[in-house]
């Protein structure tokens, strides 16, 4: 992980007791704080934090917003702390030490970021109450495949 954010001559802090890089994205929507390393298992995680909180009042309608991504995803990747609102996306890799290189890291962060970019605009519909979770999570499911067939060339999913 330390050497891909070398490689790209990102800004980042490293904080070597706990061994967790974190560093800003400005993605197209919003800027993230991203967090990375290894838990005590040594398996790679990354989180990507948003930069507001969900307000007591409405932390209901973002949970069903955050339940129904994760419900559309692969694996589990949205969560909202119920006790201060706090939103965020995260996944632990599978592979562990050896098995999990800078190319995994790469993939891993790219679909992160890009599930976080595209996710937002509803999101943040659902905060404002501009949208119902159930709509908002169609709208943002179509976002993140029709992004992710533009990055993959037609072939993701």
């Amino acid at each position: 992980m330390l050497a891909w954010f070398n490689e790209k001559e990102m800004t980042y802090n490293y904080c070597e007791d706990s061994r967790v890089i974190s560093a800003n994205f400005e993605l197209n929507n919003l800027e993230v704080r991203v967090y990375c390393g290894t838990t005590s298992e040594g398996a790679p995680f990354l989180i990507v934090k948003y930069p507001m909180r969900a307000p007591e009042p409405i932390r209901g309608a973002v949970g069903e917003f955050l339940l129904r991504l994760n419900f559309a995803a692969k694996r589990s990747l949205c969560e909202l702390d119920f006790n201060d609102g706090e939103i965020r996306l995260r996944v632990v890799s599978d592979l562990v030490d050896e098995g999990f290189t800078q190319d995994h890291f790469a993939v891993m962060m790219g679909q992160m970021l890009l599930f976080a970019d595209m996710a937002y605009p509803c999101l943040a519909s659902v905060m404002t109450r501009a949208m119902k979770p159930d709509f908002a999570a169609d709208q943002a499911v179509a976002a993140i495949h029709e992004a992710f067939e533009r990055l993959c060339g037609g072939e993701g999913e």
